[in-house]
């Protein structure tokens, strides 16, 4: 009975209802058949449900004229300095939409994340926001059985329904310090349900081997026991509830040391043999390690994560002091893939993902400094501070998760949402209301909104622009699953079903580059299944021409676009490759397109490598040579094993 009077309060609190549903499924929620399985969904349900209750939020205040708390100033700043950015950005698509396949930390996704936090200020209280907050925190029961499910399938790291271990662990991590702390105030009655909800998800966050967010989570677990501590003695069983927990994290971690017993061993030995010498100049990659020699006598032994970070840090950091307008306003939104790699460390090519596109420098910070400029990372750090200052004990411990693990990573779709959900609790940091109505205006509003046809008036173009809104994004989101299925197609040799969905994925979203590529790339299967090859190929070479055009900066793009390159210059497909049998239309351009991309990216020892590949097989001695020569001053050893140079 009491089951079905907490249903009927909930239904009577649409709010309750909308952000509860909001909290559980976005982090659930993956799949959908796009490109991306994980953050592309998250995010457009972000988009669809949280558009939805913004425009409810107006309605209402339209049928119903009431005062509202104004966001917080530094919060609004935030958001104008993002728009500010955006707008000068390098590529505004980009940084209004976000970095494909995610689009998640672009300006739509802030708009959309600062509606959600206005209308929570307004509309939500005390009482329904510890509700919604156990919904969020019992999400830790799907993700966690599914995480668990996938570490006893043989899964090295678990990710769940987050789509990657250092996600999912910054999301379990900003949750169990408030199962702890259900653990320590609620009655004994319930002690054995929080605990074995700590069980599973402390166990699914542990498999995920993530050293960031294992370490944030224990320092939020930290702050939680010495912010309870001074109130142990109002807590019912403090020290048996407290030696408990001691004792499921200990076993956990003791019969599960997994990958991080290497990374133990590891540790011990770069403290033994921090330096050594050696006359040979090499770099060799195992078990999360890297070996690297500057090229003279040194050689240091670094954990390889450590090592990139550091690195990546070092660039971005460059890249900030290289221009006055990155300083202060960036380079926009999520745009820091195409900026960067003019000032990618050569030192990365002796990384374990020396040929990997970086698109994120692995610490938020910089990342917001480096896309947005000095006063979005000043704001940002002062929201921090004083969320630190005005939150409850209770929530401090999943700030500082956020805080702590964001210095290593970046938020996502469902730490994102909760992130911004928590600030609305804190009642102190958001509710500044706005000066109070004379008498003379609330008659005044209430004798305009009391005639009902101006009510509908109001209204009909209102919801017309919702589902405008929500048709447009609609085209973005059927746009990915086309480019997915049209990949699908072209591995099972169903040619014209594949360029028929590449059709509609560019004619849905004729923005994204990643379609005229893609669209390219099935064009290319019909060289050797289509008498007019000459067509095909002009087809082809436009589509990447019109990528390009997009785009230029972007790397995965080029990258993609060099075996497709390569095929224009080929004129017969069944005959040896080489210098005799060279396409004249297309080799000279292709030649040309090698050496921008290696003028571009001479730093890349991933992208000469793979340049490198294809001239070796277009018999361009003189260019092979060159890629050879840049590869020995960038990674000497890639010339005795890679393929490229076989």
């Amino acid at each position: 009975m009491r089951m079905f009077q907490s249903i009927e309060n909930t239904l009577r609190k649409p709010y309750l209802l909308f952000y509860s549903v909001l909290m559980f499924f976005t982090p659930l929620i993956f799949g959908g058949g796009t490109n991306e399985i994980y953050e592309f969904p998250k995010i457009f349900f972000l988009y669809y449900f949280g558009i939805f209750i913004i425009f409810f939020f107006i309605s209402d205040v339209i049928l119903k004229p009431v005062r509202i708390k104004r966001p917080h100033p530094l919060v609004v700043l935030f958001l104008l300095l993002t728009v500010i950015s955006t707008l000068f950005s390098s590529h505004f698509y980009t940084s209004f939409f976000g970095y494909y396949s995610r689009f998640y930390d672009g300006l739509l996704s802030y708009l959309i994340l600062f509606g959600l936090y206005f209308v929570g200020i307004n509309k939500l209280e005390e009482s329904d926001f510890e509700k919604i907050l156990k919904i969020a925190i019992f999400t830790i029961l799907p993700i966690s059985f599914l995480g668990l499910s996938q570490y006893f399938s043989g899964v090295e790291r678990v990710y769940s329904t987050i789509g990657q271990p250092n996600w999912l662990a910054q999301y379990l991590g900003m949750l169990l310090p408030l199962v702890l702390y259900m653990i320590f105030a609620e009655g004994s009655k319930k002690f054995k349900i929080w605990l074995a909800v700590y069980i599973l998800g402390f166990y699914c966050l542990w498999v995920t081997y993530s050293t960031s967010g294992i370490t944030s989570f224990f320092i939020g677990f930290l702050i939680l026991i010495l912010n309870i501590r001074e109130d142990k003695k109002e807590i019912q069983n403090f020290g048996p509830k407290l030696i408990s927990v001691f004792l499921v994290t200990f076993f956990i971690v003791f019969l599960n040391l997994g990958m991080f017993k290497d990374k133990l061993n590891d540790a011990f030995l770069d403290l033994k043999n921090q330096v050594s010498f050696t006359g040979k100049s090499y770099t060799e990659t195992s078990n999360n390690k890297v070996i690297v020699s500057a090229g003279a006598d040194n050689v240091y032994k670094v954990s390889d994560p450590g090592f990139i970070r550091l690195n990546l840090w070092k660039s971005t950091l460059n890249l900030i002091f290289s221009d006055p307008k990155i300083f202060f306003i960036g380079s926009g939104p999520e745009t820091f893939p195409y900026v960067f790699q003019k000032f990618r460390g050569s030192i990365l090519n002796y990384s374990s993902e020396w040929d990997f596109v970086f698109n994120k420098p692995h610490n938020y910070y910089l990342e917001i400094w480096s896309e947005s400029g000095i006063f979005s990372l000043l704001s940002f750090i002062t929201i921090l501070y004083l969320v630190l200052k005005k939150s409850p004990a209770f929530l401090v411990p999943s700030f500082c998760v956020f805080m702590v693990s964001n210095f290593f990573g970046w938020p996502v779709v469902p730490t994102g949402l909760l992130f911004c959900f928590l600030i609305c609790g804190i009642s102190d940091f958001g509710s500044i209301s706005f000066p109070s109505y004379g008498v003379k205006k609330e008659r005044e509003t209430a004798k305009c909104y009391r005639n009902s046809k101006t009510r509908r008036i109001v209204l009909i173009p209102l919801w017309f622009f919702y589902f405008f809104i929500v048709y447009r994004l609609s085209f973005f989101f059927s746009a990915d699953k086309d480019y997915k299925k049209s990949l699908e197609l072209i591995k099972r040799d169903s040619y014209d079903s594949a360029l028929y969905y590449a059709d509609r994925a560019v004619f849905r979203n004729p923005l994204e580059p990643s379609y005229y590529r893609g669209r390219a790339k099935v064009r290319s299967a019909f060289l050797v299944h289509n008498d007019d090859v000459i067509s095909v190929k002009k087809d082809i070479f436009d589509d990447l021409k019109k990528a390009e055009e997009l785009n230029p900066e972007n790397l995965v793009t080029v990258r993609n676009s060099i075996p497709i390159y390569y095929l224009l210059a080929v004129k017969d497909f069944y005959a040896e490759p080489g210098e005799n049998n060279a396409d004249e239309k297309y080799a000279e351009i292709v030649k040309d397109f090698f050496a921008r991309v290696k003028h571009k990216y001479w730093n890349d020892a991933g992208v000469i490598s793979s340049v490198a590949k294809y001239e070796k097989k277009l018999g361009l001695e003189k260019e092979f040579e060159e890629s050879k020569l840049r590869i020995s001053k960038l990674r000497p050893d890639l010339l005795e094993w890679h393929e490229s140079f076989r």
